[in-house]
Formats: C-alpha cells, sequence, structure tokens
C-alpha cells in the first residue's frame, strides 16, 4: 500500500474512533464496541467506566496501526474475556477459549491485547511458506545470538512472531528485540516479510 494511501486510512480509522463513545453499547456480560465483543461475565469487577476506557484504548491501538482491514476483521473474531490467565500473564491466547486477559494488566503503554491476538492470526491464519519463513527466522535469531538465550522472544516459533511482530506494528517494548530499529538490523530480510504480512512494508520508512 503506498505511503499516502496508507496515511489515509489511519486518518480514516482515527475520524471513526472520534465517535468511540456512540459505538461503545453495553450487552449482556460484557460490552460492544467497534465489532469486538469483550465479555465480562468472569470479570472480577464490573464494567466501570475505568475499565471500558481501558479496553477501549487497547482496541484503539490495535486500529490505528495500519493494518490490513482484513487482518484487524480477522482479530474481531477472537473471543475476549476479562478473567484470571491460566498461566498468570497479563493474557492468554488458547484456540479454543479465545484470549482471557487481567483487567488490571491493561495498560494503554503496552499492547497487550495485539500480543495474543498475533499469536491467534499466526494459528489460524499463516500457512505453509510463510510458517517456513518465521520457523528460519526464529532458528536465526537463535543462532545468531543477537538477543539473550532467556529472553522470551526465543522460547518458541510462536513467541518469536508474536513479539516481533508486536515491535514491527506497535514499537518499542521493554524485552527482546526492544525496537523497530534493532529488529531491523538484527534481521532485515524478516523485518521486509513482516512488511508484506502486514501490508505495504508499513514501518520501513524511517525506522528508528
Amino acid at each position: 500500500m503506498p505511503v499516502l494511501a496508507r496515511s489515509l486510512s489511519v486518518l480514516v480509522t482515527l475520524s471513526l474512533l472520534t465517535f468511540g463513545h456512540a459505538a461503545l453499547a453495553s450487552s449482556p456480560g460484557g460490552i460492544d464496541y467497534h465489532g469486538w465483543h469483550i465479555d465480562l461475565s468472569k470479570s472480577p469487577e464490573p464494567a466501570s467506566e475505568a475499565l471500558t476506557k481501558a479496553i477501549q484504548k487497547q482496541i484503539d491501538g490495535i486500529e490505528t496501526l495500519g493494518m490490513a482491514q482484513d487482518i484487524v476483521s480477522f482479530m474481531r473474531t477472537v473471543p475476549l474475556r476479562a478473567e484470571a490467565s491460566h498461566d498468570g500473564a497479563p493474557a492468554h491466547y488458547d484456540r479454543a477459549r479465545g484470549i482471557d486477559f487481567r483487567v488490571e494488566a491493561l495498560d494503554a503503554k503496552k499492547p497487550v491485547l495485539l500480543h495474543e491476538l498475533l499469536r491467534a492470526f499466526q494459528e489460524q491464519k499463516l500457512r505453509g511458506d510463510d510458517i517456513t519463513v518465521i520457523t528460519n527466522a526464529y532458528q536465526e535469531a537463535r543462532d545468531s545470538g543477537a538477543w539473550p538465550a532467556s529472553a522470551p522472544v526465543l522460547k518458541s516459533a510462536q513467541d518469536f512472531f508474536a513479539t516481533t511482530a508486536t515491535v514491527y506494528l506497535f514499537g518499542d517494548i521493554d524485552t527482546a528485540p526492544f525496537s523497530r530499529g534493532r529488529l531491523n538490523q538484527a534481521q532485515p530480510e524478516y523485518w521486509k516479510w513482516l512488511g508484506g504480512v502486514f501490508d505495504g512494508f508499513h514501518g520501513c520508512e524511517g525506522v528508528q
């Protein structure tokens, strides 16, 4: 996608988000927002204003990343449930259940839901050559020593994709690979592949 077209797409999304409160609605046991449904039936707290704002900010952040709309549309189909995660993590993806997330873990500066939605995207949508690219890039990262062997990004090929794609789309995080610039420098071909996946080499210009 050309840079101008992508910029216009993001501007349109931002304009829609201006009317976010109009798109927010309560439903039995949860809330609906921009086509997303969040199940709050097992939430440790009711649908307070603070909780709904925290969820809105996570979703707004995802919708303004410039991803292809078919990817965002897929992400809207993944069930989101506010409850304690199975493993104590801020959020946990399981294909049968969707994503469980801890309410207290929602921080606008941390893409908690994005990371787990990327796990869902890889498992359910990527196939064949794409999986080969991820596996090879993961092994390359392990062999290169660019990141500490104990870093979460090197735990598995699935963790590698979810973490590197989060950095590619969102920007800086507090674990390896830390930033877009460092990821691009360490694995430039994989970086370009991420651009192809998320539409029009988004993020490749002006890497920092």
